[in-house]
């Protein structure tokens, strides 16, 4: 479920440069992603590939090369929450939850070279779970902090299922800046690597028992 010009644009762009001066004073330990399954870019990781298992070698190939910092303000958390809370019951979801995850700003650049690839996240689904809680993410939530026509390429792609009436749901057409897009953390998804200008994004996920 999505809900457009949720935010602002001027609350995106405040948004956008405290998220990236936040990258700017990192050190990179803090501003390069990981995966549950360890795909993000690295000195071992140099063949980028939108699916690990279809990797000849996974261990020398990523599905994730992104930018991220951590905006944790509570004006943040009460501008996102209450539309999980709309998605959750007027999709009939009914998920139970009882925390959020840190919220993660997002960087998606184009390649810097001719034989790189742009910044991009290839197909994963979002549950993890917390044997410490044991609890697990239930409810995935990403804004768009850019204008599409600020860059090019860089869809959200979205797999709904084999079953689905439409299976693959290109996002990017349906969220101009300062949409909210809400769906269950099972839902397989993927960033398609930006190619020019760049892609800003907020990540927010949602937690509750595990499902029985």
């Amino acid at each position: 479920m999505y809900f457009q010009n949720a935010i602002p644009p001027q609350i995106c762009d405040l948004i956008i440069e405290r998220g990236t001066k936040k990258i700017q004073k990192s050190d990179e330990k803090d501003t390069i992603a990981t995966t549950g399954n360890n795909g993000q870019k690295s000195k071992k990781r140099t063949k980028a590939v939108e699916h690990l298992k279809d990797a000849d070698d996974p261990s020398k190939s990523y599905i994730r090369d992104t930018t991220v910092s951590w905006l944790n303000q509570d004006w943040m958390y009460h501008l996102i929450i209450p539309y999980i809370d709309k998605a959750n019951q007027e999709a009939g979801w009914g998920f139970e939850y009882a925390s959020h995850e840190h919220i993660q700003f997002g960087q998606y650049m184009p390649p810097r070279k001719k034989d790189e690839t742009g910044q991009f996240y290839g197909w994963h689904e979002d549950t993890l779970y917390n044997p410490e809680t044991d609890d697990v993410r239930k409810i995935s939530t990403i804004v768009a902090l850019s204008d599409p026509n600020d860059y090019t390429d860089g869809e959200l792609m979205l797999d709904m299922g084999e079953y689905a009436e439409e299976r693959y749901i290109n996002a990017k057409e349906i969220m101009p800046k300062g949409t909210i897009l809400v769906f269950p953390s099972t839902t397989y998804h993927m960033v398609k690597p930006v190619t020019r200008g760049e892609r800003y994004s907020l990540v927010l996920w949602t937690r509750g028992p595990r499902f029985k």
